[in-house]
């Protein structure tokens, strides 16, 4: 049997933000917007859980199942 996993956390205060818009129906077609990022984070965790049902003594067969969970986060300012 085992167990693997992985944890990652971290923040990014800098940078920014060009966001871009073309509108087809509308007086103003173009719209170009250009924002500051502040607080943002990040967080991972990956795990896998598993067992090897076939052992010899060169080789071992088995499975596994995993788990990974992502979220991202930031304000932007302008």
């Amino acid at each position: 049997m085992f167990l693997k996993g992985n944890i990652g956390l971290g923040r990014f205060d800098k940078g920014n933000i060009n966001n871009e818009d073309w509108l087809a129906d509308r007086e103003l077609s173009y719209i170009n917007n250009a924002s500051r990022q502040r607080n943002g984070r990040f967080t991972y965790f990956t795990a896998d859980l598993g067992y090897d049902f076939l052992r010899g003594a060169n080789y071992k067969v088995g499975g596994f199942i995993g788990w990974t969970y992502y979220e991202q986060s930031s304000d932007s300012i302008g």
